[in-house]
């Protein structure tokens, strides 16, 4: 498929009360995820947009929810009044394929496990507060600063003179030199 569609859309707030979640949307969030989701929106509110079908094929407006939907339930149980809102011109097939390739597109990207564990340790020291709203379990942060930390290999040879050494791969230092 080589089509390079240009969307007609428009951005607004909106009370969320208003929009209409796909009943047949596949994808699911489990509790203790839309609990985690609900803490972030609350720590720095509503700031992705909820994609939403401007009119369905059967002329209903708004159409259905195409993308955001468990951001909006997490606005919602948060009490959020406004949401911004992208309204798209989708046909009803349209959406649910973009709403399939939206969910799944994201599971497509992995962690950079070094740079992560340089990011949540600068979190951990200057902002320690926001480490409780990054979705992250407090074993899986220990687990990721813990795989990304260097570790000395377990033995080391015996040395004699006095110069200083560093290992270029995980950086321990030492002095004298190996026999």
């Amino acid at each position: 498929m080589a089509s390079t569609a240009t969307l007609a859309w428009e951005l607004t707030v909106v009370d969320p009360t208003t929009l209409r979640p796909d009943p047949e949307n596949p994808r699911r969030l489990s509790d203790l995820g839309l609990a985690k989701l609900r803490n972030s929106i609350e720590r720095f509110g509503f700031v992705a947009p909820v994609l939403v079908q401007r009119r369905s094929d059967d002329g209903t407006e708004p159409g259905i929810v195409v993308a955001g939907h468990q951001r909006l339930r997490a606005a919602q149980e948060a009490d959020v009044r406004e949401v911004p809102a992208v309204f798209l011109d989708l046909t009803d097939m349209e959406a649910r394929a973009y709403n399939i390739a939206d969910n799944r597109l994201a599971e497509e990207s992995d962690w950079a496990i070094e740079l992560l564990a340089v990011r949540l340790e600068e979190l951990a020291a200057d902002a320690p507060d926001l480490r409780a709203v990054l979705g992250f379990e407090p074993a899986e942060l220990d687990r990721i600063l813990a795989a990304a930390a260097p570790s000395p290999p377990e033995e080391f040879p015996e040395t004699s003179d006095a110069s200083e050494y560093q290992c270029p791969s995980c950086g321990y230092e030492w002095n004298g030199s190996p026999k």
